[in-house]
């Protein structure tokens, strides 16, 4: 969980770069962002399986699948959305296109939160067959 509030603080600094950020800074988010949801999705990815009996991972493993494809389809579609109504805003407060970005890298971040809640529900057993607890 940690990788993944990292990320998401990640997005919300990403709103806020500008055309006078420094570089080296700019450069440091980025590699902390792709570093964190390496870690994050590492972890998530191997004990979604941790705990599937053997006869059931074939139709897990669909699953998980058809779920991550889901999943990447509709993040698309959620940054098109978030960019579009950051344009309409923009254009509203007189902020300009750049707030397009902004707004969308807060929207990703605030969804991003939201997909914690699953995780915290989690019990502290799970994935316990990778540890042998």
């Amino acid at each position: 969980m940690t990788a993944h509030l990292v990320g998401v603080a990640c997005l919300v600094g990403m709103a806020f770069f500008r055309a006078d950020t420094p570089f080296w800074l700019m450069l440091v988010v980025l590699v902390v962002s792709g570093a964190a949801r390496s870690v994050g999705f590492t972890a998530y990815n191997t004990i979604t399986y941790a705990d599937i009996e053997k006869p059931q991972m074939t139709g897990a493993n669909v699953l998980d699948s058809t779920i991550q494809q889901i999943a990447i389809g509709s993040g698309i579609a959620l940054g098109a959305v978030a960019i579009s109504a950051g344009l309409f805003l923009g254009e509203r407060v007189e902020a300009g296109g750049a707030y397009a970005y902004d707004f969308a890298f807060l929207v990703i971040a605030a969804i991003l939160l939201v997909a914690l809640v699953p995780a915290w529900r989690l019990p502290a057993t799970a994935g316990g067959a990778l540890t042998r607890r």
